[in-house]
């Protein structure tokens, strides 16, 4: 997939933006970004340097940084990084330093310089899996001894459990968007290891059966908005634990992994 493509849509992508509206350009599925948003939470803490590569708009950074004692935020799009930053001067956020950077292409200053990585599905933008694997070298390098690394991404073949379901039910697939390049597990999780001990997997199969099925099915035949009441419960079911979130992880195509740095 080519770099330059996927550079030149976030750009245009910025041009969409609405500061008033629920849906985001950058986050298209505003009850699935807060589940994320709150998983990437929870393992942060007030004494952390942190790091967030592709940060886009700053949707969620300007929450992250209320949690922690300050975040580099990187990001490859220019245009997506001027609303970023002002969004954080308009929400006084000092503490927040925003930079043009490819997150394949982090610099050795960077090396041993954080307590914590974040990353909100741009893992899945950088095209191909040896790109993916680089940055995931780059962003062991730059963590200080025993780091965390947060990220939540899509992943393919949770994507192919969920469509294999909706097909039964006569419902649409649902295509990985063309920007994106989604992990599959076995290959994530056997790589991830060299570098990282996984502390934590967390999936959001509730959520995504209530709002990838149900909902779907309750509308149609009109299309569901990912803005919707239906969506909003489906959020509370999840973080309530309603349904047992685990009986349905083999339908989240979007995971959150929670990694210590491997120190060798």
């Amino acid at each position: 997939m080519n770099l330059k493509f996927i550079k030149e849509y976030w750009n245009n992508t910025a041009k969409k933006s609405n500061a008033n509206c629920l849906v985001s350009p950058t986050s298209r599925d505003p009850y699935l970004a807060k589940l994320e948003r709150n998983f990437i939470i929870s393992g942060l803490k007030k004494n952390y340097n942190c790091l967030e590569i592709g940060c886009g708009d700053a949707l969620n950074t300007i929450y992250y940084v209320d949690k922690v004692k300050s975040i580099i935020a990187t990001d490859n799009s220019e245009k997506l990084l001027k609303i970023a930053k002002n969004k954080a001067n308009i929400n006084k956020k000092n503490n927040l330093d925003f930079q043009n950077i490819s997150a394949l292409d982090l610099p050795e200053s960077f090396n041993n310089k954080f307590n914590c990585v974040i990353s909100q599905r741009c893992i899945i933008n950088l095209g191909n899996w040896n790109n993916q694997k680089k940055t995931i070298r780059k962003i062991h390098k730059s963590l200080k001894k025993n780091g965390v690394f947060i990220l939540t991404e899509g992943f393919e073949d949770k994507l192919k459990n969920l469509n294999k379901l909706r097909q039964k039910f006569n419902l649409n697939k649902i295509n990985v968007a063309k920007y994106n390049k989604f992990l599959t597990t076995d290959k994530f999780d056997n790589y991830i290891k060299k570098y990282f001990i996984i502390k934590k997997i967390h999936n959001y199969g509730s959520y995504i059966i209530l709002s990838h099925l149900f909902h779907p099915l309750i509308v149609s035949p009109s299309n569901p908005k990912h803005e919707s009441k239906i969506n909003k419960i489906s959020m509370d079911f999840q973080e309530n634990n309603i349904l047992d979130k685990n009986l349905l992880k083999k339908y989240s195509y979007n995971l959150g992994y929670m990694l210590i740095k491997k120190n060798y």
